[in-house]
């Protein structure tokens, strides 16, 4: 892994980033860095939740596990494209991945620890962070009770032989 400064015209070249202002670019630089990796992993699912990722050149997949197998979900070579702790920022934090991601090839990315992102969301658009929370917050709401009553059901569903 090689690491380099970030320059504000780097990321305004991203789509992610293309509507931020001087000042916005400046301050994501000034606690950002550009990161090279080789082939292989970058997060795994599961692992503590540390840095948030914008790919600027390259090639990655995202993967999530299912039945202890490693699933494909997505690969792209999209610049602006990120993954890692990017929810950090909502009410619950981001403890850990909730995928893996690998490069492909010899890959740049724009690399920000997560309580750094989390506290630059929180700075430059309060509202946005509030909206999304209540989102995060009503999917997991969702998720535990829709897996609750799954297990209920398959409970209910069970015949000993």
């Amino acid at each position: 892994m090689t690491k380099l400064p970030c320059q504000p015209d780097q990321l305004r070249t991203l789509f992610l980033f293309e509507a931020l202002n001087d000042e916005q670019l400046a301050v994501l630089c000034a606690n950002g860095h550009i990161e090279s990796f080789e082939p292989g992993p970058i997060c795994v699912e599961g692992e503590p939740a540390t840095c948030f990722y914008v790919l600027c050149e390259g090639e990655l997949t995202m993967s999530k596990l299912s039945g202890g197998q490693d699933i494909e979900t997505n690969r792209t070579s999209q610049r602006g494209v990120y993954c890692g702790a990017w929810r950090a920022f909502t009410g619950g934090k981001q403890k850990f991945y909730d995928a893996s991601v690998h490069v492909t090839k010899p890959s740049r990315f724009f690399v920000m620890d997560a309580p750094v992102f989390a506290k630059f969301m929180k700075d430059q658009f309060p509202m946005a962070v509030h909206l999304l929370d209540g989102i995060a917050v009503g999917t997991d709401r969702t998720r535990r009770i829709i897996d609750s009553r799954e297990k209920l059901l398959a409970l209910a569903s069970y015949r000993p032989g």
